[in-house]
């Protein structure tokens, strides 16, 4: 399993403190995850400002890539603002799309991957007959929104469900990962975690960030 950081902060300031404590972590792909929360499809508003991160990204981290969840009321609006800067995915919420497929192929067409997300409350049967238009699903565990969150129940059956239905998708959990949720979630069928409070809050994020890549194991 590949583990990711995740980046959800309300300023750039905080952003760029953990792109550099970023640095000392052994990164899965060089893959960062980024949370974009616009505080109406979420109740809480993150940092969203692409351009302030273009340079440190080409002149300082050329090496890094990211992965950006955008949790917004109209996240295909927000892909151009994201031009020039190495994204290798975007997440796209499910509840907030009017077309999932129509949306896949828009972000294929900017030459980057799709995938999709879904909440915890969306029942699993109105999300799978889209999940094969993308490269990968997500697997929210928590409601949309604030990092710190602990998992909700039934997720890792979820995965479960997900990976007996689409043997060959890649699933992602986010949301409450923790080394047991890693442990799980890798029995379960996931392919790859994504997790902030317990890294970033960890009095060393590099060893927080090797523990969760042991438990994957």
């Amino acid at each position: 399993m590949k583990i990711y950081p995740v980046i959800n902060c309300k300023d750039f300031a905080c952003v760029a403190e953990k792109i550099e404590i970023c640095q000392n972590l052994n990164l899965s792909d060089n893959t960062i995850h980024i949370d974009i929360a616009d505080g109406l499809f979420t109740p809480n508003i993150s940092w969203n400002n692409p351009e302030e991160l273009k340079n440190i990204l080409l002149e300082r981290y050329s090496d890094i890539i990211l992965s950006v969840h955008l949790m917004t009321v109209d996240p295909l609006d927000e892909i151009s603002r994201w031009e020039g800067i190495p994204v290798v995915e975007f997440i796209l919420p499910f509840e907030a799309l009017k077309d999932p497929a129509s949306a896949a192929e828009f972000v294929r067409s900017k030459k980057i991957s799709p995938a999709l997300s879904f909440d915890p409350d969306t029942a699993l049967e109105s999300v799978a007959p889209y999940i094969p238009l993308f490269d990968k699903v997500q697997v929210l565990a928590v409601s949309a929104g604030p990092s710190g969150q602990s998992i909700s129940p039934g997720m890792i059956e979820r995965i479960r469900e997900i990976k007996k239905m689409f043997p060959s998708v890649i699933i992602e959990i986010d949301g409450g990962v923790i080394p047991s949720v890693v442990s799980e979630a890798a029995e379960a069928g996931a392919d790859r975690a994504v997790s902030g409070t317990y890294i970033f809050s960890s009095e060393s994020p590099a060893e927080a960030y090797e523990e969760l890549k042991k438990a994957s194991e």
